[in-house]
């Protein structure tokens, strides 16, 4: 599950996408790799919890859909202990999805005093080599629960840098987005789960959809944080926490401005409203929200403040966290000769995230790659966005022809004749559903690649969370003399992208042409011809499961293996 991420960058009066798909699969493989947890001792009362794993690989085919975490610190994640564990390089028996000669990789726990913390680290990593070329310089992530006064705080960030996608520009980003990679994998970048007591923070989050290693699941960079009860003391001490401000990456990165206003109460001599280019959704469980503002007046300081707090001085990003549920506001003015002018407002709502759920910031613009037939032939079609700049790179390519033309049109109006080209973000609106069409002629053909996209920007809460009673082992068989073995991969807790998962494995290619999936004798739609993804909603709360897999070969006889199970609501 390779997935593709664009990074939001605002601009001062447009928002630059990064779609960045730092997608390192990289996973530890073999069970002896597994590192052992440290010596924890059980903490009585209230706690903290903590975990970290640099790469964790679901169900690899081509190591008999082993499951491995070579790189994990504090393994049992409860209660939080110090821990420590680095990898010189990544097995090599990942060599089918991962390549790092020179990638480190590391996982780190702190329980202290004050809090308790974990962070994941992995360089160099190199993805699918011969099918996505993902490559990165670094990717890494963190959570932390510490004490604000007595109230347990939660913190998160993670960042991808250097990502290329087959040796395209470079991105950098830590903002969450989802993107489909070209089919052959989805990809989710600095993804933040947050639940009840605890925080998840995932670097990259890749499913493959397609080819040998269809259905493995990696993940690189991930670092959870929690609190058992209260384990801040009520004398105040304790870390870092709260609302801040300033630059920063923490918690979840804003989306376009809604809402908004001036006080009316200051005098206009301090200059105009500056621009609110970012921030988050108008109604969201996350405690954490970034602005990217800038000013309008040319030599203009900027002050910011947050609901009914002193104006103080801020940069163009402010990061706040720990923010309690309920309305907010946040408000930015310029200051010119030493007179503030009108303030630009921000509201939003915190809510409430109810038990047994999490929520998922889907934040971004993004343009799906694609393809077009010339005749024989077929050209392809991807969008890459920079995080320095904030432009979105379009390129169109072609395999054993020459394109003899390339022509893209946003909302109808030329914007290149060539075949690689710019596009700038500051052309496109945060409310407004755009249109980007590529007309690529070749080989004697003429063909047309339309794609719509909008800036998203919301929360997707899911409260089905489900849990697989007892062990679901994998099933073997044999279609035409040659042996099939469908692995469901379980998570610990089914919920938001963590699926339950059946992959179908063959052990002479083509020996099928598709796998058909039924769940209590419901087929289901939209999977992939050899995997299929459950989600808890998919799942009753309590009972007894049925999952049918009909094999179906190329030549013979339709095999069909069937599972039963047990699910609880968590």
């Amino acid at each position: 599950m390779l997935q593709f991420s664009i990074d939001v960058r605002a601009t001062r009066r447009g928002l630059a996408f990064v779609p960045l798909a730092a997608a390192t699969a990289l996973a530890g493989v073999l069970a002896p790799l597994a590192l052992a947890p440290s010596s924890a001792r059980a903490a009585a009362g209230d706690h903290f919890t903590c975990r970290a794993s640099a790469l964790r690989v679901e169900g690899l085919p081509s190591l008999g859909l082993l499951d491995a975490e070579p790189t994990v610190a504090n393994a049992a994640g409860d209660p939080c202990a110090t821990d420590h564990a680095a990898v010189a390089n990544a097995p090599a028996a990942l060599a089918t999805v991962l390549d790092t000669a020179s990638g480190a990789v590391s996982a780190t726990t702190t329980n202290a005093a004050g809090g308790g913390s974990a962070g994941a680290d992995v360089a160099n990593p190199s993805v699918l080599a011969s099918t996505l070329g993902l490559t990165a310089d670094a990717v890494s992530a963190s959570a932390s629960y510490t004490c604000s006064g007595t109230t347990p705080t939660p913190q998160s960030s993670s960042n991808v840098v250097g990502l290329r996608i087959a040796g395209g520009q470079p991105i950098t980003t830590s903002g969450p987005v989802t993107l489909p990679a070209g089919g052959i994998a989805d990809v989710e970048l600095n993804e933040t789960i947050t639940g009840t007591g605890s925080v998840t923070q995932r670097a990259v989050d890749v499913t493959v959809l397609s080819g040998a290693d269809g259905g493995v699941h990696l993940v690189l960079g991930e670092a959870t944080a929690g609190v058992s009860g209260n384990p801040c003391d009520t004398s105040g001490t304790g870390g870092a926490g709260g609302t801040g401000g300033g630059s920063g990456g923490t918690g979840g990165t804003g989306g376009s401005g809604t809402g908004g206003g001036d006080d009316g109460g200051v005098g206009t001599s301090g200059g105009e409203e500056p621009v609110v280019d970012d921030g988050p959704p108008s109604s969201t469980p996350l405690k954490s929200a970034t602005f990217v503002y800038g000013a309008t007046t040319p030599g203009a300081t900027l002050e910011c403040a947050l609901d009914r707090a002193a104006f103080t001085a801020c940069d163009g990003t402010t990061t706040l966290t720990g923010l309690a549920a309920g309305p907010h506001t946040f408000s930015v003015r310029q200051v010119v000769a030493g007179v503030p002018g009108p303030a630009k407002t921000f509201t939003w709502t915190v809510t409430k995230l109810a038990a047994g759920c999490v929520a998922t910031y889907h934040h971004g613009f993004f343009v799906r790659a694609s393809s077009a037939k010339l005749g024989t032939r077929v050209a392809s079609f991807h969008a890459t966005t920079s995080a320095s700049s904030g432009n979105i790179a379009l390129a169109t390519t072609a395999k054993a022809t020459k394109l003899t033309k390339v022509v893209y049109k946003l909302d109808g109006k030329v914007v290149s004749r060539h075949a690689k080209a710019t596009l700038k973000t500051a052309a496109l609106s945060h409310t407004a559903t755009h249109t980007l069409t590529a007309t690529i002629s070749g080989n004697g053909k003429t063909a047309t690649v339309k794609r719509s996209f909008r800036f998203q920007n919301y929360v997707a809460t899911s409260c089905n969370a489900r849990q697989v009673v007892g062990a679901l082992k994998a099933r073997t068989t044999k279609v035409n003399g040659a042996k099939v073995v469908v692995k469901p991969v379980v998570p610990a807790k089914i919920s938001g992208t963590a699926k339950l998962r059946f992959v179908v494995t063959q052990a002479k290619s083509k020996t099928l042409t598709r796998a058909r999936f039924a769940l209590n004798g419901k087929t289901l739609s939209g999977q992939h011809a050899l995997s299929a993804g459950l989600t808890g909603a998919q799942l009753k709360a309590s009972g007894t499961q049925a999952v049918a897999v009909k094999l179906i070969p190329r030549h013979g006889r339709t095999v069909t293996l069937s599972f039963r199970f047990k699910t609880r609501a968590v």
